[in-house]
């Protein structure tokens, strides 16, 4: 069922300046400040769930919002059964969903249905309530500046290409594709060689394919220049190793010495037709071409703005935190 939400108190914004004879100018819906992690990694935004405060963590890269199980009985929110499964790396599956209230700043929603996680995936996440993923972001344009913490939410009808509305600084648009109606997917040039990322504000590291490093960068895993950085997923079986790349590009803007974490490839040995989530969750329903994640260690640096309707990235350097 596709997120409901409407503005409440004072409606939208109008950021741009008359509107073009054929289309509308940019209308900001809400705007609220985001909680970082002290490394910036980790991005939550504050929301209401059934009228109470609570966190999710902002996930590009998961295709539903989810809520963990023990936030949900915390909140006395009653699970109802669901048509799709969602499950984790490991097959833990749910079924399960919730049907609650959901408030970002001024835009409400009620009667809205998010997935229930499968039993532990909230281990890793002792602050957050959840997931705030790709089927509710979707409905907007959504605006991430990671270096002042803000997240704008905005109307998708607008004038095409006029959505730079913060100070101006060398920009990249960037056309993408979404092959499962979901993840955010798009090129990408690491050190002046093509590939496919994924933009995924919920990856803390951004990743690459052992397959992809080894054959297209003739890095391998657990040389000097390579080395073990730990478990993805928790998954002992499968080991991450760090590279220091010179340059990630992104229509031409440039990210020096990007830390990129070499992973195996886990998501085809669980091929299967039903419903996921993303980042956090292993896909069955797996992107062709998927070849690398975009992460937090990356995207920290930068002002996203993801025009959903239109398909295209619009991003600058971040801005600067205000200081008191």
């Amino acid at each position: 069922m596709r997120p409901s939400f409407v503005v409440v108190a004072f409606g939208a914004v109008v950021l741009a300046h008359a509107a073009l004879a054929d289309c509308s100018p940019l209308k900001l819906v809400t705007s609220v400040d985001l909680e970082s992690t002290a490394d910036g990694h980790v991005h939550y935004v504050p929301v209401q769930l059934d009228g109470k405060p609570a966190k999710l963590l902002l996930d590009t890269g998961a295709a539903n919002s989810t809520i963990w199980q023990p936030s949900a009985a915390s909140f006395g929110l009653k699970s109802h059964s669901r048509r799709s499964i969602v499950y984790d790396v490991n097959g833990r599956q749910s079924n399960q969903e919730v049907i609650t209230s959901l408030s970002i700043g001024r835009l409400t929603g009620n009667d809205i249905h998010i997935a229930l996680a499968p039993q532990g995936l909230e281990d890793g996440d002792p602050d957050g309530a959840g997931l705030l993923g790709g089927d509710i972001l979707q409905n907007y344009d959504i605006s991430i500046d990671f270096g002042t913490n803000k997240l704008d939410i905005l109307s998708p009808d607008h004038c095409a290409g006029k959505v730079v509305y913060w100070p101006q600084r060398p920009i990249a648009i960037i056309p993408f594709d979404m092959p499962d109606g979901a993840h955010i997917v798009f090129p990408v040039t690491l050190d002046g060689k093509e590939v496919t990322a994924t933009l995924d504000t919920g990856a803390s590291n951004s990743t690459l394919l052992a397959t992809i490093a080894r054959d297209k960068f003739n890095v391998v895993a657990g040389t000097p220049d390579t080395t073990k950085v730990g478990a993805v997923n928790g998954d002992k079986t499968a080991i991450a190793y760090a590279h220091t790349f010179a340059i990630l590009s992104l229509d031409g803007l440039e990210v020096h010495n990007p830390v990129i974490h070499i992973i195996p490839d886990r998501m085809s040995q669980h091929f299967d037709t039903r419903p996921q989530i993303g980042t956090h969750l292993n896909t069955k329903n797996p992107i062709d071409n998927q070849q690398m994640l975009l992460g937090m260690n990356v995207l920290k640096y930068l002002h996203v703005y993801i025009a959903y309707k239109e398909k295209k990235l619009f991003i600058t350097p971040a801005g600067t935190p205000k200081t008191n």
